[in-house]
């Protein structure tokens, strides 16, 4: 019984230990950032099977360092945005479920900043609550990206979905 628990606190310590030099924490650091969030724009109403703007906004570099691949984990609210829409059109972005669960979207320079639009069609009918949050996929996995006040913040948003207009 004793070996038992000896080796899985070695795996729980090994876990652990993966996770937090993996981004797993809430707040880590990165190559780039902080950023800043300068504008959002969230669509709240959407007929099923027509095209909308989903959201916008406008990221920010306030780091001293670029952020090679800048990314949006769509995957953090209890609905998931890529389980409910087609993503049409994200401007400057391609669709990533592997590494940032949302869309990576490239390069944002030190002091520089990237205008993300998407266009989606809504898949199914229902009011559903999305959450999004800036990632650093830089590394290959997407790590949270610190605000200029040092915390990681969601953006959420709920949209109603209808029967096609």
């Amino acid at each position: 019984m004793k070996r038992v628990v000896s080796v899985l606190a070695g795996i729980l310590a090994f876990i652990l230990l993966t996770a937090d030099s993996c981004g797993g924490g809430a707040t880590s650091t990165t190559r780039g950032g902080p950023v800043a969030v300068t504008s959002t724009s969230f669509t709240t109403a959407a007929f099923q099977g027509q095209p909308y703007e989903a959201f916008n906004l406008t990221v920010a570099n306030q780091g001293t360092t670029d952020i090679t691949i800048i990314g949006l984990d769509l995957s953090q609210g209890p609905d998931h945005f890529l389980d409910h829409n087609t993503i049409l059109k994200a401007t400057g972005c391609a669709i990533d479920k592997d590494v940032v669960h949302g869309l990576s979207c490239g390069l944002v320079t030190a002091g520089g900043s990237m205008l993300i639009t998407v266009v989606a069609q809504a898949r199914d009918q229902g009011n559903f609550d999305y959450h999004l949050i800036v990632v650093d996929a830089s590394s290959g996995f997407g790590r949270f990206v610190p605000e200029a006040d040092g915390q990681d913040h969601y953006y959420d948003w709920q949209v109603t979905v209808i029967a096609g207009g």
